[in-house]
This record gives structure tokens, C-alpha cells and sequence, in this order.
């Protein structure tokens, strides 16, 4: 998984920044459907607090690529043939 800290431009809002990186990992198949989100690992290897990466995942949640499940988990979604084809 691509999460180099130094990519990061602190400059720029980081929960953008962020949300290209994880949407990326997902369209591209580095992160496969099922796989579970790990908010504090993916802010600790971006040497970032959670809440950026939450607002980032929240927002990937809305397009449907992530699931968020209350009490369960966060996960990578299914993505169907239409999802891939947009």
C-alpha cells in the first residue's frame, strides 16, 4: 500500500489529499474489495492525526467504494462491472 508521508503537502487540505490516495489504492485494486479500513494504521503511516483520514474515508463511504458498517468495521466495497466501466 502507497502511503508515503512525504507526498504529502501540508499546504494542501489533508483530507484531500488523503482521499485521492486511498480512492487511488481502491480503483487500482491495491486495496481489494472486503479488506478492512484501518483508520489509525493509515494516519499513522501518513504521520497524520485520524480525523482527516476519516473525513476522507466518509466521503469515499458516500461515492459507495467503502462500506462503513456501525460497529463492525469499515471495508473496501464490492465493485460491479458498472462501477469499474464509470
Amino acid at each position: 500500500m502507497d502511503l508515503d508521508p512525504s507526498t504529502l503537502n501540508r499546504a494542501l487540505p489533508l483530507r484531500d489529499q488523503i482521499y485521492h490516495k486511498i480512492r487511488n489504492l481502491i480503483v487500482v485494486g491495491q486495496m481489494k474489495p472486503g479488506e478492512v479500513i484501518n483508520e489509525v494504521a493509515i494516519a499513522e503511516a501518513l504521520g497524520v492525526s485520524r480525523t482527516p483520514v476519516r473525513e476522507a474515508v466518509k466521503r469515499i463511504s458516500d461515492e459507495g467504494l467503502v462500506k462503513i458498517l456501525a460497529q463492525t468495521g469499515t471495508y473496501v466495497a464490492p465493485i460491479s462491472r458498472a462501477d469499474l466501466e464509470e
